[in-house]
């Protein structure tokens, strides 16, 4: 497991009652856990009534820059009967963006033509398809979800006659294209405040403008497609994406349409609660597969058909994209646990850039969010090409700005774009490893301490809090996404007393006991032979609850999301592995760092006897930490790094062991007294420091640079 860092709302109970108590009169079946979770996440009484009550009203689009030209132009084609095309992108909200106009077009005698690329083709406009839809007899193309930065693309359908109305939702150029009309809440001279639309939501924009619906009944016809499309391109869920979403959800489960409805069955949700979860979690993954691993068009036809025989037929093949795509990421990652066995210092770099030949274009993505999640660092996963180029995607964690950082290493690069969480980049012929070099040079003169996946948490859950009742109010919430997360929840001090094989064996039930209470939780994912902890453990637990219902009766279940030993020092956890990886890069280190890095002889001897006594260990070394933390007072400076030192200098003189096989350490017979400083580790860290003493001593002024080498451990 990566280092995360787990981080608690600031609680304060007067001020979460008197949230409950200002929201109740108009909200009267608030809980005071739904309170808590408000207040922790820093809302005022009014903003927590505006997030629980309808929503906002959608905006009139025509505040919107240029959504009158949009209007005007596209209402002369209809007009004319002059040939639209309406050009889309494979991802969901792209395609959701296509069905909503094209469908909406076509409603009002439009004479329109969906065109989405493929994913060979790349993302956006490209000549030749405004050629191929030139040849059509397209006169007007209208973008979704793209266009705003394609300046030549829409040039070159300018000269042979095209117009171009651009409808997008990401950040503009300086320079923008010369269109018929750009209509993106982004543009810096756009009076709009509703900044974070999907693609869908501006699409939906633009029908209401050439509707003149003043009141949002559009949303009536359109809801289910805004929502979905809202909710997988992860833009936040407040505001006016909250109005579409919670409307759109509504509809869905009231009656969806043929498409929607066999998507919900091949998903397995039918007849379940629809929820922003399952949407993003059964129906956005389906969608996004097509066009991931095969032909986009296939879920546009699914999400516009009104046969659902048709629709089971097309949920049957978008459904087949998907578990292909889940092999596909299954092979990536298979890939990339291969190179860190072959070579395991590549698991220490600050930024794990690491590339794999024919990796599907299409999963690398999914797979590098996976990586930084399991690493708890940035990741940037590379595909090379047969010509030795590459294309890649990236991940990163908070307070490490992925676009920044590309943008900065952009030299090896032929193209890249992205924002502070993820980006995408194509990576010139031969260029990789320059590429990678510059990125780990980068992050050392950026960021000296690397900053490390953060879990935040809502509260720590009482007794009390786990009701049905309590949680129940937690509905009032919904829908959950970007900005408005589902909760995630602390059970502190929990026993184990029981661990049992659930699913195949796959998953585990566990019975946690704190204090007179006792809780069911499952743990998916995690087997037997995973589970790194014992009957009697004590251990902090975050979790999610919600309420299933089974045979009339309403029951919570409790579902596990990470788990660690109570006793954890967690940030001499993370500051002494953050230390551990810079020895292990080889990087200078200063003379305080040598003193936290080095055990000292009685330090190693409790690390001995630890081992000695367990006979044989097979946990993870966080797992031995958070065991050793309680072998020493609080404050005793034992951090991880040193524990992690402890056990090289005792592997080096043969005081203890791994199995190759196993990987478990085993403590052999005694082989009489050694002289622990003679271990090798312990003897470059002591070199380490001194050469940073004498350089100091000699420029007493010039600290070390990060980064630097000095030989390392």
């Amino acid at each position: 497991m990566g280092l995360k860092r787990w981080i608690y709302a600031q609680s304060d109970t007067e001020a979460a009652k008197k949230l409950q108590q200002a929201v109740s009169e108009q909200i009267p079946n608030i809980s005071y856990l739904a309170a808590r979770i408000l207040q922790g996440r820093g809302y005022t009484a009014e903003e927590a009534l505006q997030l629980l009550q309808e929503g906002v009203p959608l905006p009139d689009p025509f505040q919107m820059a240029d959504m009158d030209k949009a209007a005007e132009r596209i209402q002369g084609a209809i007009d004319e009967e002059e040939r639209i095309a309406v050009y889309g992108d494979y991802d969901c909200d792209g395609v959701t963006a296509t069905a909503l106009l094209c469908g909406y077009l076509e409603s009002n005698g439009a004479d329109v033509t969906p065109y989405i690329p493929t994913r060979e083709d790349g993302y956006g406009l490209n000549k030749a398809a405004i050629r191929y839809l030139w040849d059509m007899g397209i006169t007007l193309l209208i973008t979704v979800d793209n266009g705003i930065s394609a300046v030549e693309e829409i040039a070159y359908a300018s000269e042979l006659g095209m117009d171009v109305v651009v409808t997008d939702h990401h950040q503009p150029p300086e320079t923008l294209p010369e269109a018929a009309a750009i209509v993106d809440p982004h543009r810096k001279d756009c009076p709009s405040q509703c900044r974070e639309l999907a693609g869908v939501g501006v699409a939906f924009q633009l029908a209401r403008a050439l509707e003149e619906d003043e009141t949002g009944e559009l949303l009536e016809y359109y809801g289910m497609l805004a929502a979905i499309g809202t909710i997988a391109d992860v833009v936040p869920l407040t505001g006016v994406n909250r109005t579409i979403v919670r409307r759109g959800l509504q509809q869905i489960a009231a009656e969806p349409s043929a498409g929607i409805a066999a998507l919900l069955e091949k998903a397995g949700l039918a007849g379940k609660p629809v929820t922003s979860s399952s949407v993003a979690f059964g129906i956005a993954p389906r969608i996004n597969a097509a066009g991931r691993i095969g032909d986009a068009s296939v879920a546009l036809q699914l999400l516009t058909t009104d046969d659902y025989e048709t629709a089971l037929s097309l949920a049957e093949q978008v459904d087949e994209a998907n578990r292909r795509r889940r092999e596909l990421e299954q092979k990536v990652m298979t890939d990339v646990s291969a190179q860190f066995q072959k070579n395991p210092s590549a698991a220490y770099q600050r930024v794990l850039v690491l590339e794999g030949e024919g990796w599907h274009h299409g999963v690398i993505g999914i797979a590098a969010s996976r990586l930084t999640e399991r690493s708890g660092k940035p990741c940037i996963l590379v595909s090379r090409e047969a010509d030795g180029s590459g294309r890649g995607s990236a991940r990163s964690v908070e307070d490490f700005s992925m676009i920044q950082a590309v943008t900065a290493c952009s030299t090896p690069l032929t193209r890249f774009g992205g924002h502070p969480m993820a980006a995408g980049m194509s990576v010139d012929k031969g260029k990789f490893t320059e590429f990678q070099k510059l990125f780990q040079k980068y992050a050392a003169q950026n960021y000296p301490d690397m900053p490390v996946y953060t879990v935040h948490v809502d509260a720590v859950l009482s007794q009390e809090d786990l009701s049905v009742e309590s949680i129940r109010s937690l509905s009032l919430l919904e829908p959950f996404g970007t900005n408005n997360e589902i909760p995630v929840f602390a059970i502190q001090g929990a026993v184990i007393g029981a661990v049992s094989p659930i699913g195949e064996g796959k998953h585990l039930r566990l019975r946690l006991t704190q204090g007179d209470g006792e809780y069911q939780a499952v743990y998916f994912g995690m087997t037997v032979d995973q589970f790194p902890y014992r009957t009697g453990d004590k251990v902090d637990v975050l979790v999610s609850v919600e309420i299933n219902s089974y045979n009339g009766q309403e029951r919570l279940s409790i579902k596990i999301k990470e788990m660690r030993l109570s006793q954890l020092d967690q940030e001499g956890w993370i500051s002494g592995q953050l230390l551990y990886e810079k020895l292990c890069r080889k990087e200078t280190i200063t003379p305080q760092e040598a003193e936290r890095a080095a055990p000292t002889r009685d330090e190693t001897a409790v690390v001995y006897r630890f081992l000695r006594e367990q006979k044989q260990w097979s946990g993870t070394e966080e797992q031995m930490y958070a065991r050793l933390c309680g072998k020493f007072q609080p404050g005793s400076g034992f951090q991880f790094c040193k524990m992690r030192v402890a056990l090289m200098a005792l592997f080096e003189l043969g005081l203890i062991q791994r199995d190759s096989r196993t990987k478990a350490i085993t403590v052999p017979s005694a082989s009489g007294k050694v002289d622990l400083t003679s271990a090798g580790v312990l003897q470059r860290i002591q070199k380490m420091s001194s050469e940073v003493q004498t350089a100091q001593k000699q420029e007493p002024n010039v600290p070390a640079a990060a980064g630097q080498t000095n030989g390392g451990i």
